[in-house]
């Protein structure tokens, strides 16, 4: 079976899903092909397993113009590659790419919805009316959580029996060693957030709780792994409150297993999510978790059995989350083993696959 894969810009847990998700298939025979906005680094690393990668820029906009130039491309490679299913990921790459689909003929397609729609209330509508049109080209749709499922059906009015859920996963670890400049601090406590720098991650949050946590103790290190457009905005805030030693923005970090396992306390503060990989990173790491109650999030994290849920936006009940695990060590190593077990359970890397080839298998089939 040979699957062609569409992706837009991506970056964070939609690329780190992708690139797992397509080394898995190929480990197990299939022939797979990217076509996507990607950087040279990314193109590297599927090159390097002898994945095809097609670079299409995508402009990630509403322009009609140029989705039909998009498609006109991304049509010239699927005539060329020939596959039996093409699967989308993302609003925009499965618009442009059902475009394509529809231009060659070919029936076989799957879009997963990795997050929400966009807040914007015109594009929002744009997307609305463009699955409305789509929708009868699409054999089926994934979504990455319970919630987006939800989502999908009502907000989009895709029927209930063309979707199904299937949770991000990951593979087990690789160890390898953490870059130099981070190394274990000894008598210090760690507290990390993988998350891109954006709005909508709530990363300005979790910095003025650190602020609050430091006045009370001097013993604690917070490490930000991740990068975006905020970045400038998020290193001024810690220099005004003079916290440029205890709180380091990191950037991306292809270290993130293991400084994570370095870690005491894991915390993600976003304002919207779809199914994190981070936090399943965490989970995987064993650590207690301190999330948001958005989203996907509380389908990973349990509260009160591997972790806390907290409303975004509160600094203060942040706080506390994040003490509770620090003052006692012990809570937070029974609610990391409680996540790894639901790791193990729910979100590796081989039930995910397994799910996804059933989707496959069902499109062909006219299931």
């Amino acid at each position: 079976m040979k699957i062609a894969h569409i992706v837009r810009t991506s970056q964070g847990g939609m690329l780190s899903h992708i690139k797992i998700l397509l080394s898995m298939l190929i480990e197990k025979g299939y022939d797979v092909c990217l076509i996507g906005d990607i950087d040279d680094v990314t193109e590297r690393w599927f090159r390097g397993l002898e994945i095809k990668a097609y670079r299409v820029v995508f402009n990630n906009d509403s322009n009609v113009f140029s989705l039909f130039s998009q498609a006109i491309k991304i049509s010239s490679v699927i005539k060329k590659e020939r596959p039996d299913v093409v699967h989308m990921h993302g609003y925009i790459a499965s618009v442009v790419g059902r475009l394509a689909c529809m231009v060659d003929g070919v029936y076989a397609t799957v879009v997963t919805v990795h997050n929400y729609m966009p807040d914007r209330f015109f594009l929002r509508k744009f997307f609305v009316l463009m699955e409305r049109i789509l929708s009868g080209r699409t054999k089926a749709y994934i979504a990455v959580s319970e919630a987006l499922k939800v989502h999908v059906i009502e907000q989009m009015g895709v029927p209930e029996g063309k979707i199904r859920t299937v949770y991000n996963g990951i593979p087990d670890f690789v160890d390898g060693g953490a870059k130099d400049d981070v190394k274990e601090l000894s008598g210090k406590k760690r507290v990390i957030s993988v998350a891109r720098l954006i709005p909508e991650k709530g990363v300005e949050y979790l910095i003025k709780a650190a602020d609050e946590i430091l006045k009370e103790r001097d013993d604690v290190e917070f490490l930000v792994l991740g990068d975006g457009p905020q970045k400038s905005q998020l290193e001024d805030l810690i220099k005004v409150l003079n916290r440029q030693e205890q709180v380091k923005l990191l950037g991306y970090r292809d270290d993130v297993d293991v400084l994570l396992k370095s870690s005491d306390v894991f915390v993600l503060p976003s304002f919207s999510e779809g199914m994190p990989v981070s936090v399943i990173e965490a989970m995987r790491a064993a650590k207690p978790i301190v999330a948001t109650d958005v989203g996907g999030i509380p389908e990973e994290v349990v509260d009160g059995v591997n972790g806390l849920l907290v409303k975004p936006g509160n600094v203060g009940k942040l706080k506390e989350a994040i003490l509770y695990f620090l003052n006692d060590p012990q809570r937070g190593q029974r609610y990391g083993l409680k996540g790894y077990e639901r790791y193990k359970e729910l979100f590796s890397a081989d039930k995910m696959c397994e799910k996804v080839i059933q989707v496959y298998s069902d499109v062909l089939c006219g299931k």
